[in-house]
Formats: C-alpha cells, sequence, structure tokens
C-alpha cells in the first residue's frame, strides 16, 4: 500500500516538476529579491555591498522572469531556468572566492573546514559573490537545482495554441 502510494506519488511529481520549478524560481526570485533590498534598508552595515547588491538583484530578477516564462509554457523560460537553476548548483568557499546563489526551494548538502557536514532542505535565499578567507572552505551542491536542470532537459516542449500560448496550464 505505502509502496504504491509513493509511486503514484512520484508520477504526479514528475508530470506536475516544471510547474513547480516555475513556482519555486518566480516566488523565490521575488520574496529573495523583496528580502535583500529590505535588509539592506533596515541593516546597511550588515547588508549587501553595492555590487552585490545589484548581483543579487539581477539573480532575482532573472529567476522571477524565468519562473514566469517557464509557468507559461515558453520556450525561453526553458533556457532561463536551466539558467538559473545551473547558478544555484554549487555552494563553494575556497582559497579567496566565494560562491552561492539560492531563491527559492533548496536541498544543499556542504561539507566545511570548521564545521563538517551540514544540509539545508525548504525555501531559502542566499546571494554571495566574493573575496574570501582562505581559512575556511567550503563545498556543496543543491539537489534541487540538479534535479530541476535534468527535468528541465528531459521536459519536451509544452503543447501550445495557435498563439503561442501553453495549453498544459488550462
Amino acid at each position: 500500500m505505502l509502496l504504491r502510494s509513493l509511486r503514484a506519488l512520484a508520477k504526479w511529481l514528475s508530470r506536475r516538476w516544471i510547474t513547480v520549478v516555475g513556482w519555486s524560481e518566480l516566488i523565490g526570485g521575488s520574496g529573495a529579491g523583496m528580502w535583500f533590498v529590505f535588509e539592506n534598508r533596515s541593516t546597511p552595515s550588515q547588508g549587501l555591498p553595492g555590487l552585490a547588491l545589484l548581483g543579487a538583484l539581477a539573480f532575482c530578477a532573472t529567476s522571477c522572469l524565468a519562473g514566469v516564462q517557464l509557468l507559461r509554457g515558453r520556450p525561453s523560460g526553458r533556457a532561463l531556468s536551466i539558467a538559473v537553476q545551473a547558478a544555484q548548483v554549487l555552494r563553494v568557499v575556497v582559497a579567496g572566492v566565494a560562491w552561492r546563489a539560492t531563491a527559492g526551494l533548496a536541498m544543499t548538502v556542504w561539507y566545511s573546514k570548521p564545521g563538517g557536514w551540514d544540509a539545508l532542505i525548504g525555501a531559502t535565499a542566499a546571494f554571495r559573490a566574493a573575496h574570501a578567507s582562505a581559512v575556511n572552505w567550503e563545498v556543496g551542491a543543491n539537489l534541487f537545482a540538479v534535479f530541476a536542470i535534468y527535468a528541465l532537459l528531459r521536459a519536451r516542449r509544452p503543447a501550445c495554441d495557435e498563439n503561442g500560448h501553453s495549453i498544459a496550464n488550462g
């Protein structure tokens, strides 16, 4: 009974995966963008510096656009979503370089020198592209982004009506 229920859930998720990715990008990008702006306005000393804030907002705007286009069934949405998800795969801090970008759903596993193994599952917003200390390091991957890229690459182009609008969403 449980195995049958899990199979049914997996089948339902495989059909809905592109929609989940689209909503994750749209809600995650807009929520993260508002959070970055609010954080910078309320505590400028703890917010992102100028260029990093612009990078974070550009990432969030691209995530929102990708989500909207993906939900509309546009081919550009699939390409943008692959780029947005690819930017979220790695979480790296090594010898002077730091990169982490997340907006939306995440299932991230990483190893760091001071802390060992750690994981994060849920919705999150993070952006870091900066010079980092060479003393501490971490390496990890967002498995949700890896699965999303796989699903996006396997997905067939959605059926469209004569105006180019998706008929998959009703």
